[in-house]
């Protein structure tokens, strides 16, 4: 039986469907393909549903996804002279990933080597050089205020090298 409507839910929300001639590449192939494109903002943990009806009104739900909503991690490099402020650590890439430890391979010149964990994800413990040398006690750790595209102020453990030239050199961040 023809597709008749997909419709995508957050919850019990509907984020959008598809009717008519939007499904008739889908009914005239039969693919299993089908391409569907919302706009969200996630802010919170979110898990998303399909649900697809066909021209006898049997509706199929799925589960297409969930999404953890998570603070980022930052790294990067600032300046030899620069203070590792909001706006500086806001400026580093960020790293979209779930608590755990994080392998950064930096490339300063006369810069300070920078790492930034959310507090909520708690204090880094040990940094390890290449080597597997413990280099802990060469970052100096700062609390940082930074608000989140959620626009709440969010409190980040901020660790700071010394100012130093190194070409890909990984350094790793376990709590």
């Amino acid at each position: 039986s023809d597709i008749t409507k997909v419709e995508i839910f957050d919850g019990s929300t509907s984020l959008g469907s598809k009717t008519g001639a939007d499904l008739d590449a889908l009914n005239s192939t039969g693919s299993a393909a089908f391409t569907f494109t919302v706009d969200v903002d996630v802010t919170a943990n979110k898990s998303f549903q399909a649900k697809v009806t066909d021209a006898a009104e049997k509706v199929t739900t799925a589960n297409t996804g969930s999404f953890s909503f998570v603070y980022p991690y930052y790294q990067g490099v600032i300046a030899a002279d620069a203070t590792a402020d909001e706006a500086a650590v806001k400026a580093l890439t960020k790293i979209i990933q779930s608590k755990g430890a994080k392998a950064v391979t930096y490339t300063a010149n006369d810069q300070k080597m920078v790492f930034a964990t959310p507090a909520s994800n708690g204090k880094i413990t040990t940094i390890t050089d290449p080597n597997g040398f413990n280099v802990t006690d060469t970052f100096a750790e700062s609390t940082v205020s930074i608000t989140g595209l959620d626009g709440t102020a969010q409190q980040y453990y901020v660790y700071v090298s010394a100012p130093t030239t190194v070409s890909s050199f990984k350094e790793t961040f376990a709590h």
